[in-house]
């Protein structure tokens, strides 16, 4: 299962600080639904938003379409997963983590504010080596670098009107091993992304047409880096 769970609405005052995790594999919280999905190798935040910081994170495997008694798993956050949380992730070493989606930090709803971690050489069968945030999630003064994944080796992002907006601020996003450095699968007005720092990818850094208020016209100027448009 994850090394460590917060599936009782803990809050802030729920402090995890200063220990290595290590080992995971993944969980299905109580009464989510799907028995094929895993969360969180190293930790899963399921309705509940602890304060975790100071940890290292490191060789938890979440799985990517294993089969266990006949049925296919698969893991979402090799780091950290959110689901419907507004954790507070800050100051932690995230690095050598797997799973199918987000080897390092995946968000699944919810405005967790990730600030502040290291966070590299990870990787992701499918999107988001180094994090994935849907429909949610603050991402701020994070480094990302060497994580890898099919599509979004850095970063893999969604946003949608009505449902959830990521915030994408002042990060360095660097030395992806494949799948580029930022993939926008797709945004909408309030979602933000600026003054980042997105440089020598391996694959580049793909966007899909953003709609987004901060994206229109002002990428070059208000981010530095590669940009250009997803074929």
């Amino acid at each position: 299962g994850s090394v460590v769970t917060f599936i009782n609405g803990e809050g802030p005052g729920a402090v995890l600080a200063g220990f290595p995790i290590t080992g995971g594999y993944g969980s299905v919280p109580p009464s989510y639904g799907s028995t094929q999905s895993l969360w969180g190798a190293g930790i899963i935040c399921y309705q509940a938003s602890p304060t975790i910081t100071c940890n290292v994170l490191t060789g938890n495997t979440g799985v990517a379409g294993a089969q266990v008694n006949g049925v296919a798993l698969y893991c979402y956050g090799g780091g950290v997963a959110c689901l419907y949380s507004n954790a507070t992730v800050v100051r932690n070493v995230i690095h050598g983590n797997t799973a199918y989606y987000a080897g390092g930090i995946y968000v699944n709803f919810g405005n967790p504010r990730i600030a502040d971690n290291l966070i590299y050489d990870n990787s992701a069968t499918a999107v988001g080596g180094g994090a994935v945030l849907y429909y949610g999630g603050i991402l701020a003064n994070n480094t990302l670098v060497r994580n890898s994944a099919g599509t979004g080796g850095g970063l893999y992002l969604v946003s949608s009107p009505g449902i959830g907006h990521y915030s994408i601020t002042s990060n360095i996003i660097t030395h992806a091993r494949s799948g580029g450095g930022v993939y926008l699968a797709s945004s909408a007005t309030g979602s933000r992304f600026a003054y980042n720092d997105v440089w020598n990818n391996t694959g580049g850094t793909d966007y899909s047409l953003p709609q987004g208020e901060d994206f229109a016209g002002e990428l070059p100027a208000r981010n530095a880096g590669e940009f250009r448009t997803a074929v």
